[in-house]
């Protein structure tokens, strides 16, 4: 039994950074015109920045929503492990608040925390 630390991918941590920490990182949603894309998955920083000249328009994020975090909160949990799981700022986001709707009922083995930041911000925590 140990605390996973589950975090959002705003944190911009790298993957190899993330498994050097053994930290579970949960891709947010990037939508550039008609097409999605899962943050650091499916499109790195330095596509995004290579690509971000010919977008047409400014890129949107959205959330992990509660299901996301659920099944996250749930193969943590499933090893007998406790979670800590770090949001983007509820200032930002709806994150936090779809971490704490995924966290209901598992109180005593999920803690969810609004960071009050982003990207650096996020590290440090």
């Amino acid at each position: 039994m140990g605390i996973r630390i589950i975090v959002d991918s705003s944190c911009d941590l790298s993957p190899e950074e993330a498994k050097e920490l053994d930290i579970t990182i949960i891709p947010l949603r990037v939508a550039i015109g008609d097409d999605e894309y899962l943050d650091g998955v499916e499109l790195d920083p330095r596509t995004f920045f290579e690509k971000l000249p010919t977008f047409k328009e400014f890129p949107k994020t959205s959330q992990a929503v509660p299901a996301t975090y659920e099944e996250y909160f749930s193969q943590a949990t499933s090893n007998g492990d406790d979670v800590i799981c770090i949001t983007l700022s509820s200032d930002l986001s709806g994150c936090y608040q779809s971490a704490n709707i995924a966290a209901d009922g598992l109180e005593d083995k999920v803690k969810v925390i609004d960071s009050l930041n982003a990207c650096i911000g996020m590290q440090i925590l």
